[in-house]
Formats: structure tokens, sequence, C-alpha cells
């Protein structure tokens, strides 16, 4: 399990601050510089989390200007409040730690590539999102309150497409994109991932309207029974507590959050009720199937044999992850077989392969056969029925 070292060094710090200063305000010098030295030692730890090399010479140095305190009080010496000392420099660093932060935060944007169109299905999640939209810029009666922009949660089995859904809200609604992947922030920003999430809202609000997806999001809601670390509940906090915060501004600017989770039965009430629309997004139906072949081969000039309906119909259970991933090894095998030749032409250098064309040729139902053999559904029918019932339970 996790410790969030960062998190407990600045509670035990802001406690050797706060004891140091009571005992300079009494003047036992004595007392307040052993506190003051440990504040130091304490500074000197919490260095070592810094995000940046930055950030950690200028706790370094904030550690060396507390010992030496602690040291002019072990001599007797009584300069003025250590407050007075400290705030300059404190009030440096956590501005420089602000900045490295919103830096970071803005490396999370991406360009969104899809757009409504691009989303088979789905209307009541496009209704919401409008309305969501509308109700964010459009002028209230100063007689009525109208509720803001809702937060929207997308679940369903892996590989469905929920971060295209997410995607394409963004730039549906001309919006910046933020794409948080939670495990990966966890894991890179451990112990101050609650700062860069802090970060991530307050230049999303700059930026309005904007979008921020939140994927993985069972990684930081999952076993909040007490066997979560505290990274993760820091995280979780702060990502409610600014959702909330956001929610309550009577600002016209939109931040939309939306989270996307494989295992949505691992969330709680509390969690659930900070969103507006649960959303579920299943397997892909028969039609969705369709598109998705001709998306993935015929449009891009591979010739099959029979129609892309039929390459549907034996694909009922797939994702369209899964779809994906099949389309693919059906052109890698389709590439093996008509140019045998292709390995013994690596060996003769790149002069060769560039010289050759590749040879083509069409893809059968057999070849989908062949393919769907080596790669069975990710997803059974006892997963699809816990999504059908959790579904059920949470209308």
């Amino acid at each position: 399990m996790s410790i969030d070292l960062s998190g407990v060094l600045v509670d035990l710090l802001e406690g050797a601050m706060h004891t140091a200063r009571r005992l300079v305000e009494l003047q036992n010098w004595a007392k307040a510089a052993s506190s003051y030295t440990r504040a130091a030692k304490l500074m000197k730890q919490y260095a070592q989390s810094a995000t940046s090399s930055e950030v950690k010479t200028k706790r370094l140095a904030e550690a060396e200007k507390l010992q030496a305190y602690a040291e002019q009080l072990r001599k007797g010496k009584k300069p003025g409040m250590q407050s007075d000392v400290t705030t300059s420099a404190d009030n440096q660093t956590i501005a420089g730690e602000k900045g490295n932060y919103i830096e970071n935060a803005r490396g999370l944007i991406r360009q969104a590539k899809v757009g409504w169109n691009d989303i088979a299905g789905l209307d009541d999640v496009k209704k919401f999102v409008k309305e969501s939209y509308a109700l964010s810029f459009a002028k209230r009666p100063e007689e009525v309150g109208v509720s803001k922009a809702a937060n929207l949660l997308l679940y369903g089995p892996p590989g469905t497409g929920k971060t295209l859904i997410a995607a394409a809200v963004s730039k549906g609604l001309e919006a910046t994109f933020f794409s948080c992947k939670l495990s990966d922030m966890l894991s890179k920003y451990f112990g101050e991932s609650n700062k860069l999430v802090n970060a991530i809202f307050e230049l999303a609000e700059q930026m309005s309207p904007a979008v921020v997806f939140l994927d993985d999001f069972e990684s930081v809601v999952s076993n909040r029974d007490g066997d979560s670390s505290g990274v993760e509940r820091r995280v979780l906090t702060e990502f409610l507590t600014c959702m909330d915060g956001f929610e309550s501004k009577s600002s016209d600017k939109l931040v939309l959050v939306i989270a996307a989770t494989n295992k949505p039965w691992l969330i709680d009430e509390a969690v659930l009720s900070r969103f507006g629309k649960l959303a579920y997004v299943g397997l892909p139906d028969k039609k969705a199937r369709e598109k998705i072949f001709e998306l993935l081969l015929i449009k891009k000039g591979y010739k099959i044999t029979g129609t892309a309906e039929q390459f549907a119909d034996k694909t009922a259970g797939y994702s369209g992850r899964g779809i994906e991933q099949i389309c693919k090894e059906l052109i890698r095998n389709m590439i093996s077989k008509t140019n045998p030749d292709l390995l013994d032409l690596v060996d003769k250098g790149k002069a060769a392969l560039e010289n050759y064309t590749l040879k083509m040729a069409e893809i059968s139902p057999d070849d989908l056969d062949n393919a769907l053999a080596q790669m069975p559904p990710v997803t059974n029918k006892n997963d699809l029925t816990k999504y059908e019932k959790w579904k059920n339970k949470s209308v």
C-alpha cells in the first residue's frame, strides 16, 4: 500500500512551525530554537518530494533560513518574529510551485479530433451536454435560480469509446480538453497530485469553456473503506472540492467534468451524487460495428470480399477497441501472406525496402474467422449482466 509521505510531512511541518512561533511569542528561546531546528529538518525532507529542481532548491533554501534562525535563538539573540522573516520566502516558494503546477496542468491539454457526428447514438448524452452548455452561458432571469452545468459519468466495459465521447463533447463545445488519466497522475505526481488537481481547475476556468476528462476514475474511488492510500484520498477529496466549489460559483465560466470508469459499482453514493448524469456506454451494436469496419478497412483503401455487414454479424460481443485490434491483425496477416519475401528484404537493408511496393489482397470472411479464433472478446456475458444490474439499480 502506498503512503502519502508528502502529506504527512506538510502536516508535521505546519505543526512544528506553529509550535515554534508560539514559543517565540512566549519568549522561550531555547525550546523555540529546537522547534525551528525540527522544522528545518522536515523542510529538507519535504524538498525531496518536489516536482522540479527549482522548487527543490527553494525548499532547501528555506530549510537553511529556518536553521539559521534557530541558531540565532540558541545563541541568545532575539530577532523579530519568524513569521516576519519567512513570509516573503514562503510566498515566493508558493508562487513558484503554483506556476510549476499550472504548467503541468497545461501539459494535459489535448487536441480533440472527433466531433458529434463521429459518435453513433447516445442522443441522451449529447442532449445533456448541450443543455449544460446552454445553462452556463444563457442569461438567467433574476428572480429564478437556474442550476449551472452538471457533470457527467460515463461507465461501461473497457474499449467502448468513453474517451472518444469525451473528446467529441469537447470539440462539439469548442472547449479546451484536459485529458487526465488518474492512475498516471497518482504515480507521476506521487504525494502532490492534489496540488495538480487544483491547478487543473484553475487553468480550466481561465480557458473556459473547458472539459476536464477524468479517465480511470475508479483508481481514486475504489476501496474507500480504509484500504485506499492517503494520496488517493487526498486526490479524490481535492477533485470533489473543486467540483463542488465551481458548481456553486455564479460566474458564466463553463468547466464540465466528465469521468469514465469500467467499474461503477466501486463508486459510493457520495461521489455519484456529484454527477448530474450517469451514462452507460455499452458494446457497439451491429450498425456501429459495421461502421467501424467501414472506417478502419474500406475507407482506408483495403478491399474485402463480402460486406461490412457480414463482418459485423461475426463480431457481436466485441468492443470498439477489440474490433480495431482485429482489423490491425487482418491487415498484418494479409500483408504477410501476399509479401512472403518481405523479411528477406529487411536483411538486404533500407534501400531494398524503399524500392519495394507492397502487394495487397482482399480480406475475406474466412480471414476474419481465423483472427477471431485467436482474439476472443474481452467482455463476457457475466460482465454485461453485472453492468445491466448496476444500471437498473442506479436509475
